[in-house]
């Protein structure tokens, strides 16, 4: 018979009776089952997560359950391939992506190795890993089950499936029902406890989660970032494992979630960062701190006040961070802060300097960006030196955290069409990739997917904001990515013409340095998509600026 664990929820149930999710939706469990004889030695497979395997530096709920099995007077036999926490990779200089059509990107090396908090022992055997979904699992649980012979599996997955849309609900359970087949497969007696799938807070654009959830997800305080357990979760996991376990004989009383919990690893300020020269730019590296999650890094050209952050929002894992998007002669100052979670962040570091002194080649010139159908058609010129190129898209309409798409090429044009969302504008930037590692990346025309050529723009408009600048400004119109601006003294007859800093995203423009005023110019806009172009607009040219009449020029 299949068990079930009591259906929790970190946010809402300590030592009362499980928490219930609203009606429904599937969440309630099904009968654990009559308690059984008691146990002197359980031999036990936990199959999960990053939830299950946890960080460097945790306790784990796996511990805590080994500790109560202890209290019992039950010896935990921990059975699996891995003992260790997870680790961050070791820093390395930066690698190309990989080309379109050479396959799916192989898996990342296992992270298996890292410690637990100060002073926790225990047979820590385990089959959990961080990125795991249960459509990876059910393909080995039948290897595993025969080569360790656990009596017993406490199965805690389903997460990564739906929040990395490896498939839905559906997709999942029927995921979760191979494992429980094909663990059965190897072992028929195996008792196996299946959780829930965690819930997290709220993630801005991730609405999709809440509906797949057994609740709405809320503020958890117990967990340490809006998803993995600190230590107060780490004990609530355990504690309602541990009821199941009493209903099935395991145990006589379920494990007590304490009123106060050990600390939280301390977040400490990295040391010795230093910046270096590079043959993309330069190479910002700092002494790990044991336990840290992740990094923060922040930038700025000496001389400026404002610190860019980046990556933004998010925390970097590794302990360096290469800038190949610096200039020649560019004296560029960084920062770096440890990060454990929300909320959880060191002091800043002293701020390292360098100036920049890149030697890889550039991006390619004439790119030239269009849509076509619900994908992006590019071509460029080729770069000597290259041995590929990476075309990176961003979607600028996307909500919540967004992450570039970057996919390498051989050759001077490709069709992209992974990872786009049909009318979103997507950012385009293309970066030569050299045997010695990246360049200064070219910007492409923004195209918004599955638009055609823009409409000509109706009633532009022109106003000085002084007597050299001017704002101009216009209706939107359909199938935009971004508008191109053009000017031109007209006193002097010259050519229209437009340059790099004469591009807008939305229907509004600023053109200053106007001299000897902005009055001697005249102004079209064109709506883009890619580098296809709508109508001219309208021509425009600002009145005399007040003051000025009858000065000339």
């Amino acid at each position: 018979m299949q068990h079930f664990p009591h259906p929790f929820d970190p946010a809402r149930d300590d030592n009362g009776s499980p928490g219930q999710p609203p009606e429904g939706n599937g969440c309630n469990p099904t009968n654990p089952g009559t308690p059984g004889p008691a146990f002197g030695v359980i031999n036990a497979m936990i199959v999960g997560d990053s939830i299950t395997q946890g960080f460097e530096g945790d306790y784990t709920w796996r511990f805590r359950l080994a500790e109560w099995f202890t209290s019992e007077s039950i010896t935990p036999n921990f059975v699996g391939p891995w003992t260790g926490t997870h680790t961050n990779a070791e820093p390395s200089d930066p690698k190309p992506p990989r080309l379109i059509g050479t396959g799916p990107v192989p898996p990342d090396e296992r992270r298996t190795g890292g410690a637990y908090a100060n002073g926790v022992s225990f047979k820590s055997n385990h089959w959990a890993l961080w990125g795991r979904q249960a459509a990876q699992v059910k393909n080995e649980i039948r290897s595993q089950v025969s080569t360790h012979s656990p009596d017993w599996l406490l199965v805690m997955l389903g997460f990564n499936d739906l929040g990395w849309w490896v498939g839905g609900p559906d997709d999942t359970l029927a995921s979760v029902k191979a494992i429980v087949d094909e663990a059965r497969a190897a072992k028929s007696n195996v008792r196996i406890l299946i959780a829930n799938v965690i819930h997290r807070t709220f993630i801005e654009g991730r609405n999709d989660l809440e509906r797949m959830m057994c609740s709405s997800p809320g503020s958890h305080s117990s967990a340490c970032d809006g998803l993995h357990p600190g230590p107060k979760g780490e004990y609530q996991i355990a504690h309602a494992s541990s009821k199941t376990l009493v209903e099935m004989g395991a145990g006589k009383s379920a494990l007590s979630v304490p009123g106060s919990f050990p600390a939280s690893k301390v977040p400490t300020v990295p040391n010795n960062v230093r910046v270096s020269q590079a043959p993309w730019g330069l190479k910002i590296t700092w002494d790990k701190v044991w336990g840290a999650n992740a990094y923060e890094v922040r930038s700025r050209q000496k001389g400026i006040s404002q610190w860019s952050y980046w990556p933004s929002g998010i925390a970097w894992p590794v302990n360096r961070w290469d800038n190949s998007w610096v200039l020649e002669g560019q004296e560029w100052e960084y920062s770096v802060r440890t990060n454990m979670g929300t909320g959880r962040t060191s002091e800043w570091s002293g701020t390292a300097t360098a100036v920049a002194r890149p030697t890889n080649p550039k991006g390619p010139n004439n790119v030239w960006v269009e849509p076509r159908g619900n994908s992006i058609s590019l071509r460029w010129g080729a770069v000597p030196g290259a041995i590929s190129y990476e075309v990176i898209t961003f979607d600028n309409d996307a909500t919540g955290t967004t992450f570039p798409n970057g996919r390498g090429v051989q050759g001077t044009s490709v069709t992209v069409s992974d990872g786009l969302i049909v009318g979103h504008r997507n950012a385009i930037a293309i970066v030569t990739w050299a045997s010695s590692g990246p360049g200064w990346p070219t910007i492409g025309m923004s195209v918004r997917v599955g638009a055609g050529q823009p409409a000509t723009i109706q009633g532009l408009r022109v106003s000085n904001t002084d007597p050299t600048t001017v704002l101009l400004s216009w209706p939107y119109t359909t199938n935009f990515a971004s508008y191109r601006v053009w000017f031109r003294n007209h006193k002097t007859n010259e050519a229209f013409r437009t340059d790099g800093y004469s591009t807008a995203t939305d229907n509004s423009h600023t053109v200053a340095f106007l001299f000897p005023g902005t009055w001697n110019y005249e102004f079209y806009v064109v709506a883009m998509n890619g580098n296809i172009e709508g109508g001219r607009s309208n021509t425009v040219i600002p009145p005399v600026y007040p003051g000025f009449q009858g000065s000339g020029g």
